[in-house]
């Protein structure tokens, strides 16, 4: 055989790997937006960072912090208190510091934003250590912290005012540098557990749709018609396919949007011999032998779809260039 075989043959594969991989993609974000998964982490990672009780409450019922949830939630936000009493009348942390008991997590508002600045959320957290006026020096944030019972928040704190000397400014700074790598190592967390996610969906997209890579490459090797196909729609993919998802869509419309794109990524594959031919199983001609052909050839799929849409969107360009007689040369600028 050609080496073009070899490569159609790889760039058929390509092409399903992307296909699913982008399937998997719209069903991760319509998950993670139905379960609410990236507004839970942060809520829970807040609950973690400000685990002394008043201070954590009086940071919610901030203005800026209370008006974010409320554009969030689309009605006005009443946190939930262990006595029931409204959010105003929870002592203030510069009268009672209280213990550093962490607070319970039904304490924070029911909807809760997935994302929050980190100079908002500093600037908050300040104010919130006095509710009745304004902080407007370091000493006066400085005086309220030392009252605080030992705590994380409280060694945080303290140790972002007394590197700031006397300038507020370079406090809210600091705090907000600690809060984003914070965010980071959470957000490192979230893409690790979603890779799990993306590993299970990609499995049950295989089995669903028989997309077994060894069965697929036996068929592609033999079918010069589907490589024809195939490599064509490869050639014709949009270079910004990877990049078009229901992220600019209105909340409301976001599941829509992505069965939308799962419909879409299924007409892509029309070309593959995916599916399930039940009229071949059968008790006689199918059993142990067929399922470790079959097992295998599906775990490869999982596995190739876990690696990402862009990569084999990056892997695919490649392909085609090599098979192809390279890029087009980029327009010379009119002197």
């Amino acid at each position: 055989m050609q080496l073009g075989t070899f490569l159609e043959v790889g760039i058929g594969l390509g092409v399903m790997y992307a296909m699913l991989g982008l399937m998997c993609t719209t069903a991760n974000e319509l998950i993670a937006t139905f379960l609410k998964f990236r507004s839970n982490n942060l809520k829970g990672a807040i609950l973690q960072l400000i685990d002394n009780q008043q201070l954590y409450l009086s940071f919610y019922n901030h203005g800026i912090i209370k008006s974010e949830l409320e554009m969030t939630a689309k009605q006005p936000v009443l946190t939930r208190l262990p006595d029931d009493s409204l959010l105003q009348n929870i002592p203030n942390p510069a009268d009672k510091p209280a213990d550093a008991k962490k607070p319970v997590g039904e304490d924070a508002p029911g909807k809760h934003t997935s994302y929050i600045d980190s100079k908002t959320f500093a600037l908050a957290l300040l104010d919130s250590l006095d509710t009745s006026r304004p902080i407007t020096t370091v000493q006066e944030a400085l005086d309220i912290a030392n009252k605080l019972p030992p705590s994380n928040i409280r060694d945080i704190m303290l140790n972002a005012l007394n590197d700031a000397g006397q300038d507020l400014q370079k406090a809210r700074d600091s705090i907000a540098v600690w809060f984003d790598g914070t965010m980071d190592r959470l957000t490192g967390q979230y893409k690790r557990e979603m890779q799990k996610v993306t590993l299970l969906l990609g499995l049950l997209l295989a089995v669903l749709l028989n997309a077994d890579s060894f069965a697929v490459t036996r068929e592609l090797w033999r079918n010069s018609t589907i490589r024809t196909e195939v490599v064509e729609k490869a050639a014709n993919l949009p270079a910004n396919e990877i990049t078009k998802t229901c992220a600019n869509e209105p909340e409301n419309q976001r599941e829509i949007c992505g069965i939308r794109l799962l419909n879409k990524r299924l007409a892509d594959l029309a070309p593959l011999p995916l599916g399930w031919d039940l009229n071949t199983i059968t008790p006689d001609s199918n059993g142990l032998s067929f399922l470790l052909l079959k097992i295998p050839g599906l775990l490869v799929t999982a596995l190739a779809i876990s690696l990402g849409a862009p990569f084999w969107f990056d892997l695919l360009q490649k392909f085609v260039d090599i098979r192809g007689t390279g890029k087009k040369p980029e327009p010379k600028e009119k002197s």
